[in-house]
């Protein structure tokens, strides 16, 4: 987690404020990514048993995205290609909770993580394009923050929305009025 700070730190001269707001997404993105895990694996201490191939590259696509976290962390100084190597990450964990779905051990949150992956990915690869779409009159480091505010937008959301009690992984009934005690 500590790779957007070593980012930092690597920068020569002035650091822009898009590497900073960079820095800061990716280690709030990896934190509640953290705190995602740490929920499906603690139900996996509690007796609910996988060994299963589904399970096992589940957890390899977990190191794949952790690794290419790792080097969003540590390129934030280039946000086009920290934002790039953030959309690898993106794209190996939405590949993860796919093959999870697929089986019967999947979570209903997981759909929320599908539609929240999307936001990030929308928010990394305007910010991974950038360059590209400056040559059509459009200014990089507009383009930049508005990626980075959505990345910040869908985090939030993500957060507030989360149920990250000890008890499980699904989110309340909000349409369903509260039982009389």
């Amino acid at each position: 987690m500590a790779a957007p700070l070593t980012g930092l730190f690597e920068i020569d001269g002035a650091v822009p404020l898009e590497s900073y707001a960079l820095a800061f997404l990716i280690f709030g993105l990896r934190v509640k990514f953290w705190i995602d895990d740490m929920d499906f694996f603690d139900d996996l201490g509690k007796g609910a048993e996988r060994r299963d191939l589904r399970f096992r590259v589940g957890v390899l696509l977990a190191l794949v995205s952790w690794t290419f976290f790792i080097l969003a962390g540590v390129t934030v100084g280039r946000p086009p290609m920290s934002a790039g190597l953030l959309m690898a990450a993106l794209s190996v964990s939405l590949v993860w909770i796919v093959v999870e779905q697929l089986g019967d051990k999947g979570y209903e949150v997981q759909l929320d993580w599908v539609w929240g992956t999307a936001g990030y990915l929308a928010g990394a690869a305007l910010i991974a394009l950038s360059p590209r779409l400056e040559t059509a009159g459009l200014a990089a480091t507009d383009l930049q923050r508005v990626g980075l505010m959505i990345l910040a937008v869908t985090l939030a959301v993500e957060i507030i929305r989360a149920d990250w009690t000890p008890t499980g992984l699904k989110p309340p009934d909000l349409a369903k009025p509260p039982k009389p005690g």
